[in-house]
């Protein structure tokens, strides 16, 4: 564990050292953590409150919580209907809702990939929003102890009548497995706001520790 919390400091520093170059760039975090409750096979509710730094980790942006329920038909197709309520800093709200189907399978004998298709609804209370239709790629790697790596792709299509790519954003990071029940997740995302006004990169450093009740028996 120690080895890979090197090797993340070190893309950490070069992400720093390489934004001074950048003229519109900044280092973000996302922190959080992930409350995830079993109701049956099929069925689980999460919720994942989330606190986000903004301006090379200086400032606080924003707090939001996310509420989803995931249905999971068998192994590889599951469905999820996600509420985000966010708190901005100009002390105005806003709300999101991501519907989604995603679907899992090996794609040889030793990496798996995910694919996501999210529609990405926001709802105008105080400020406009945007909304996209989201494909989500991930590959998922071999544990190395308790480490388990991956990399992702996340392509943001604008709707609203604009009908273009507006965002690219690329993933690296893994999973340390740390109990029977709770486990961290840590990923740097470089997101890329594209064919618009102003062009912007954002590197983003994400870490949540989430944490999953026991399932109940028929006998509890």
């Amino acid at each position: 564990m120690l080895y890979w919390l090197r090797i993340i400091m070190i893309l950490v520093c070069c992400v720093a050292c390489g934004k001074t170059g950048l003229s519109q760039s900044d280092i973000q975090s996302w922190s959080s953590i992930r409350l995830t409750k079993p109701l049956n096979h099929r069925f689980v509710l999460k919720a994942r409150p989330i606190l986000r730094q903004n301006m090379d980790l200086s400032n606080l942006a924003n707090v939001s919580i996310d509420l989803s329920l995931d249905y999971k038909p068998n192994r590889n197709w599951s469905f999820t209907f996600l509420h985000r309520y966010w708190w901005l800093e100009e002390g105005v709200n806003r709300y999101f809702w991501f519907l989604q189907v995603q679907y899992k399978r090996p794609l040889t004998s030793w990496v798996s990939i995910s694919q996501t298709l999210r529609w990405h609804s926001a709802f105008d209370i105080e400020i406009l929003d945007p909304d996209f239709v989201r494909s989500i790629t991930h590959l998922n790697f071999p544990a190395i102890g308790k480490f388990k790596p991956s990399i992702g792709a996340d392509l943001f299509f604008r709707l609203n009548q604009v009908n273009q790519l507006q965002r690219i954003r690329l993933k690296l990071g893994g999973t340390w497995s740390l109990g029977e029940y709770l486990n961290w997740n840590m990923q740097i995302w470089k997101q890329d706001r594209i064919n618009q006004s102003t062009m912007f990169t954002q590197w983003i450093i994400v870490n949540t520790f989430t944490y999953t009740f026991k399932k109940r028996t028929q006998k509890e």
